[in-house]
């Protein structure tokens, strides 16, 4: 499951300071993201940390919108990047920066009120939310592999 996104709007001055607007679509973000639109910025790999959503390109040439839950340093410049939407309970694929188009910075959409709201995702509060989010999705993660794995294994003792 992705919450995949449509390319709604554009503005290029140059590779740092691209500003895109998305619209998410799919239910791997939920209940975080509901057919919003998404301000995405691309960034350098600095100001890329565990927690923060960004879109990117998976291999089938997909534009995917997920959260960063680990960050893998490769060497002195490079990282890749493990991410999952916040309803799945896998991780995808590592992500290169090269394939990352930018870092989600404002979520619109509406309220359960139905009141316009844009949300800012890096004010310090929000990143550290968004961190604690990103951590606990992946334990929950590692704890549903190995209780799955121990239940294969019991089921093979119990057969075997």
């Amino acid at each position: 499951m992705h919450c995949k996104i449509s390319f709604a709007e554009k503005y290029d001055r140059n590779d740092l300071d691209t500003i895109k607007a998305y619209k998410s679509a799919g239910d791997s973000m939920k209940p975080f993201l509901q057919k919003n639109i998404l301000i995405v910025k691309k960034v350098p790999q600095k100001m890329l940390h565990v927690g923060d959503i960004i879109v990117f390109t998976n291999a089938r040439q997909m534009k995917i919108v997920h959260r960063i839950v680990k960050k893998i340093k490769i060497n002195d410049d490079d990282f890749l990047y493990q991410t999952m939407g916040d309803a799945n309970n896998f991780i995808d694929a590592s992500v290169r920066y090269e394939d990352i188009i930018g870092k989600v910075f404002f979520v619109e959409g509406m309220n359960k009120y139905g009141k316009y709201v844009l949300f800012k995702l890096d004010t310090f509060f929000k990143f550290q939310l968004n961190y604690l989010f990103a951590k606990l999705n992946y334990f929950w993660t590692k704890i549903y592999y190995f209780l799955k794995l121990f239940k294969n294994f019991a089921t093979i003792q119990r057969h075997g």
